[in-house]
C-alpha cells in the first residue's frame, strides 16, 4: 500500500466514522463513497462540522467528502456514474 493509498483509506475510516457509515464488507472506492454520502444525507450532516481542513478553517462533512473522494458532495452517485460514462 503506498502512501498516498493509506492517506485515502485513514480519511475513508476517519470521515465513516464522524458520520456513522458502516464499511465493513465494502471493497471498492465507489461502494464506499455511496454509503458515507448515505449516511451523511440521512443524518442531515452536510452542513455539520467534522473537523478542520488542511488549512486549519472548520470543514463540514461536505466539504470533507468532497476533499476526499474529489466529486462534490451534492452530485448523486447515478449523475457521477453518467460523467464517469462520458469520459
Amino acid at each position: 500500500m503506498s502512501a498516498s493509498e493509506f492517506r485515502e483509506a485513514y480519511g475513508e475510516m476517519w470521515l465513516a466514522d464522524k458520520v456513522g457509515a458502516d464499511l465493513q464488507g465494502t471493497t471498492t472506492s465507489g461502494c464506499r463513497r455511496a454509503r458515507v454520502r448515505a449516511a451523511i444525507e440521512a443524518g442531515h450532516l452536510a452542513d455539520t462540522v467534522v473537523g478542520k481542513g488542511p488549512d486549519g478553517t472548520p470543514q463540514t462533512a461536505a466539504q470533507a467528502f468532497d476533499r476526499l473522494y474529489g466529486v462534490p458532495f451534492h452530485v448523486t452517485e447515478l449523475e457521477y456514474a453518467a460523467q464517469d460514462e462520458t469520459l
